[in-house]
């Protein structure tokens, strides 16, 4: 939104006069979207992991990763875990990070991968 920068200066004293010496004045955006690594299954849960790349100039607050098909989602650091997932099938995921200006846009897709269903054969 409009209004919103980071000021980088330093204050400067000289002749009794104290100036703010500005280095630059960067406006605050939303993040850029986190890069996608892998995502494995791990103790019939799936783990999903990313790296951030720019800030916007504001921390990022948190992380929300979706899963298609379904629209599943999770939120936390990397790696974000999902529960509760169906067996069988195959699930891709994508991450978008959050700062207090907004959303940034998702991820790129992750490797698929399927969760073990669990099933035994007994002859």
């Amino acid at each position: 939104p409009a209004g919103n920068s980071t000021l980088v200066g330093n204050w400067v004293s000289s002749g009794g006069f104290t100036v703010l010496s500005i280095a630059s004045l960067r406006p605050i955006s939303v993040p850029s979207a986190p890069t996608i690594g892998t995502a494995t299954q791990v103790n019939g849960n799936i783990q999903v992991t990313f790296s951030d790349n720019d800030s916007g100039g504001s921390a990022i607050t948190g992380h929300t990763a979706t899963a298609t098909p379904g629209g599943a989602t999770a939120t936390g650091s990397s790696p974000i875990t999902f529960t509760g997932l169906n067996g069988g099938v195959s699930y891709t995921f994508k991450v978008k990070a959050t700062n207090a200006i907004g959303d940034s846009a998702e991820s790129s897709a992750s490797n698929a991968v399927s969760l073990n269903t669990g099933m035994m054969a007994f002859f």
